[in-house]
């Protein structure tokens, strides 16, 4: 909660509910209800989507163990925009956290300029034409130039996409956030497949 207030301002309201079963689709048991009063959201976002997500991550980052294995989903509503709620399961706050160390990875790569070992965190389901060390670095080195360098970033938020590749059908998670950098912060977006064990980055994109 403290999280969510240091990062978005306003004024929040967080309560533990109890949901009754009422069908196999519903999402049922105990769930955390998070309520957000804050005027600046639209300055930024155009959709609640990513700031709910993040709102429901932050929290997530606070609970128990015990809370996150037991309690079923969390449930956001920014009033900036309407009385919608947003809701998220656990086990894909569950995923979320776990694409976070190899996102810790990609961006220390493109922070310490080490274009080979960023090329090689890439799933190897990617083309490898549009994977090497080199083009990396000719395409990194400009937006360091204007920029400026990394020195750490902020998550603001995920999506669930589903992807097709190579007749695969997918589901995976698109992180949104942006770079810390020493002239101008610049936004980014980096896609993994939480369920891989091994190498879970699909892709991954700077943006104004």
């Amino acid at each position: 909660m403290r999280k969510i207030l240091s990062y978005y301002g306003g004024r929040i309201d967080l309560s533990k509910n109890v949901n009754p079963t009422s069908g196999n689709e519903a999402k049922t048991g105990v769930y955390f209800t998070i309520k957000l009063d804050s005027t600046d959201l639209k300055k930024y976002f155009e959709t609640a989507e990513q700031p709910a997500s993040n709102c429901a991550y932050l929290l997530y980052q606070e609970l128990s163990k015990r809370e996150k294995s037991n309690d079923s989903f969390i449930r956001v509503i920014l009033s900036e925009y309407s009385k919608t709620p947003y809701e998220f399961r656990m086990e894909t706050l569950h995923k979320v956290e776990q694409c976070i160390p190899a996102l810790n990875r990609t961006i220390d790569c493109f922070k310490k300029g080490q274009y080979d070992v960023l090329a090689s965190l890439f799933n190897p389901n990617i083309p490898t034409d549009a994977l090497s060390a080199e083009k990396f670095r000719e395409a990194n080195l400009p937006i360091d130039s204007t920029y400026g360098k990394i020195s750490s970033y902020v998550l603001e938020g995920f999506v669930n996409v589903d992807v097709d590749l190579g007749g695969r059908s997918l589901k995976l998670l698109r992180l949104a956030g942006y770079t810390v950098r020493e002239k101008q912060n610049l936004n980014f977006n980096a896609v993994f497949d939480p369920d891989e064990k091994g190498k879970m980055l699909y892709g991954f994109s700077f943006r104004r």
